[in-house]
């Protein structure tokens, strides 16, 4: 008897232990108080572009308006697995700071072209702000 209850909790053990390393973990970052012009300083390389490709693998964006640095042209990007990765989808259209959540990148347009940034409305006055700054200008629908 002793020997069955041995083997019961060795086995609820090890199943547990088999399911915690294989749990999914959440996304945890920093957060970045710093408004999102200091924030877009701050990254490396900072375009509009909208997803023209999105396969298993990679992410194309093709560029409208490069503000920093020296993407390719067409930008590819090589998919992260990381909760922390932002989901990139063919036809949004982006101000691209970098490819996770933690990065200060912000989805302009959705695929459907709807301005979703505009939905909050201090994300959608800093996002006024850094495309009046570096003369990007929406269409008069895209702003509805």
């Amino acid at each position: 008897m002793k020997a069955h209850r041995k083997r019961l909790i060795l086995s609820v053990m090890l199943t547990g232990f088999g399911a915690w390393g294989t749990m999914a973990v959440a996304c945890r970052y920093a957060t970045d108080p710093r408004p999102l012009v200091q924030r877009l300083d701050g990254a490396a390389l900072v375009f509009v572009g909208t997803v023209v490709s999105d396969d298993r693998d990679d992410v194309v964006f093709s560029i409208e308006k490069v503000v920093k640095g020296q993407p390719g042209t067409p930008f590819r990007l090589t998919k992260g697995r990381s909760s922390c990765d932002i989901r990139f989808r063919r036809g949004e259209r982006w101000l691209y700071a970098g490819p996770t959540v933690a990065n200060p990148s912000v989805l302009l347009q959705d695929e459907n072209g709807r301005a979703v940034y505009r939905e909050n409305p201090q994300q959608a006055s800093a996002v006024d702000q850094v495309l009046a700054i570096h003369h990007i200008n929406l269409a008069p629908s895209d702003k509805k």
